[in-house]
């Protein structure tokens, strides 16, 4: 009867908490993934834009009939430098989201965990009163 019923919705209860616990795992693996990704790719472009530095600096010193060259490299510098500006801003944005999806999902877990608690108070009063009762008779 009655207390089946509330055993069957703390059952319930319980197994939707699970599943937010999993889900808020699952969006932290999600974001440290795209932020090793982003790290390793800022890497790679860092060392690319160095090994151009150093190409820059060698034929300046040998100037004379090298300026497009250098002026060249300049300008895949600046595509290079563009594209890290890019892969900024997306984490930037990814960070955002994955941050509101986090929170959402906190908030979630916070409303159910308050749901529970009062669910196991009108289970604890329940059972007083049924005990009570019980003592009368």
């Amino acid at each position: 009867g009655e207390m089946e019923e509330m055993m069957t919705e703390m059952r319930e209860l319980r197994e939707s908490l699970q599943k937010e616990k999993s889900n808020s795992a699952e969006l932290t693996e999600e974001y440290e993934a795209q932020l090793d990704k982003y790290v390793s790719n800022e890497k790679a472009m860092g060392e690319e834009m160095d090994k151009l530095d150093q190409t820059i600096q060698a034929l300046t010193k040998e100037r004379d009939g090298n300026v497009k060259q250098v002026e060249a490299l300049k300008l895949e510098l600046q595509v290079l430098q563009s594209k890290v500006d890019d892969a900024q801003e997306e984490l930037i944005n990814s960070n955002a989201k994955l941050q509101k999806e986090i929170d959402d999902a906190a908030k979630s877990f916070e409303e159910q965990k308050s749901g529970m608690q009062s669910a196991l108070s009108d289970t604890q009063k329940k059972i007083a009163s049924l005990e009570k009762e019980l003592e009368l008779k």
